[in-house]
């Protein structure tokens, strides 16, 4: 599909331009909290 090949292309590009920014303590990661492989479930904060 040419989306996805554009897709490709696009992040490819992306990650040759992150290699030459040096990490620093201000150096921020984005991470995406959203599950959505399983379910939530609740658990005992103290079992004993």
């Amino acid at each position: 599909m040419t989306i996805e090949k554009d897709a490709e292309d696009i992040i490819e590009k992306f990650s040759k331009i992150l290699e030459d920014i040096p990490d620093s303590d201000e150096t921020w990661y984005i991470t995406d909290n959203l599950n959505l492989t399983r379910e939530d479930e609740a658990h005992e904060k103290n079992p004993d």
